[in-house]
């Protein structure tokens, strides 16, 4: 990944010399995209040795300024039309917070098949707790895949919207952290409408 970035440096600089304001413009992008998944990474490595430590290691963060970060690593299609929440600070552990949101907004991508895609993301409070969900006008979950989508290595039995075939969903894995956090997540869905997934954590 550094020999990548500095690459893209490389090709910013030379494009600013030539006064290419717009290849300028998406090398930044695809580099400020590279520096968020080297965080990321390392963040990750850092939760794999000591995870209890760093679910503890909670900090107040801009929710919306979150989703802005992790966004531009998912390679979202242009024709998604992604809905942000309002600006709100949530007191909580940013790794772990990163994982959930970077899991339910890839699986919110991949499995819609609508002409429209849609992603609605919302932030609020109630009653001292957090409520974050994503929702989607994607395919759907029936009520049967419902039952199973938080146990380990589950799968649709459809491609995504990209023709592969998932591992899973790694819904067991965001139901652990959310566990882990004391909070609760729950999953509705009408198959061909879409689905909401809601996730309360104690503020």
């Amino acid at each position: 990944m550094a020999s990548i970035i500095l690459s893209a440096e490389s090709l910013r600089k030379k494009f600013d010399t030539q006064g290419d304001e717009k290849a300028v413009r998406l090398i930044q992008i695809a580099l400020r995209s590279a520096r968020n998944l080297v965080t990321y990474v390392d963040n990750m490595l850092d939760y794999s040795k000591a995870p209890s430590t760093l679910l503890e290691r909670q900090e107040t963060l801009d929710f919306r300024f979150l989703l802005e970060n992790l966004i531009p690593m998912l390679n979202v299609p242009q024709d998604f039309q992604i809905i942000m929440p309002e600006r709100m600070n949530i007191r909580t552990s940013k790794i772990a917070m990163e994982q959930i949101m970077l899991n339910l907004l890839s699986n919110a991508i991949r499995y819609n098949d609508k002409d429209k895609p849609q992603i609605e993301v919302s932030c609020c409070l109630e009653n001292d707790q957090y409520v974050l969900s994503v929702a989607d006008n994607g395919r759907g979950i029936s009520a049967e895949d419902i039952k199973n989508i938080f146990r380990e290595g589950f799968t649709a039995q459809e491609n995504d919207r990209f023709n592969r075939k998932g591992n899973g969903f790694g819904l067991d894995a965001v139901s652990s952290l959310v566990g882990k956090m004391q909070g609760s997540i729950k999953v509705d869905s009408i198959l061909k409408q879409g689905t909401t997934i809601s996730i309360s954590l104690p503020a």
